[in-house]
């Protein structure tokens, strides 16, 4: 989505969304989850209005849950950054992962077991240009 940010706001039917992965409004109902979006109303995040037995936590023993973008033609792309707001809740021994596909996957970032327990939302940027730049097929 070179050049234009994916706010959320408008219909996201091309996303494929596993488990407990939602495009809604945060409700802050979870430990840790965020009562707001970043901008505008709605945010991409894991049980963001109190889905399944343990309303806006992790289900547990559940594992390679993913949200996964649409793929997106890069082949005119260059000096390519994906640019984020980021308000991650990860338990010790959990592992948060974010991944680039061109098709073989690229870890972009991963919290590797480590608590992560981040105070609001925090601006991450992640250059992709040997990744993704020129590539026909680009998914996170």
């Amino acid at each position: 989505m070179r050049g234009r940010p994916n706010d959320f706001e408008a219909p996201t039917t091309t996303w494929t969304l596993q488990g407990e992965w939602q495009i809604e409004t945060p409700q802050g109902i979870g430990s840790g989850d965020p009562s707001r979006a970043y901008n505008n109303t709605k945010a991409l995040g894991h049980d963001l209005t109190g889905l399944g037995a343990n309303p806006g936590n992790y289900e547990p023993n559940l594992a390679n849950l993913a949200a996964r973008t649409p793929t997106f033609n890069a082949t005119a792309w260059r000096s390519t950054k994906l640019l984020l707001y980021r308000n991650l809740s990860v338990e010790p021994n959990d592992d948060a992962q974010l991944w680039v596909f061109t098709p073989q996957g690229l870890p972009v970032y991963r919290s590797e077991g480590t608590f992560v327990s981040d105070n609001g939302y925090i601006a991450q940027s992640f250059d992709l240009t040997g990744a993704v730049d020129g590539k026909a097929a680009v998914y996170f």
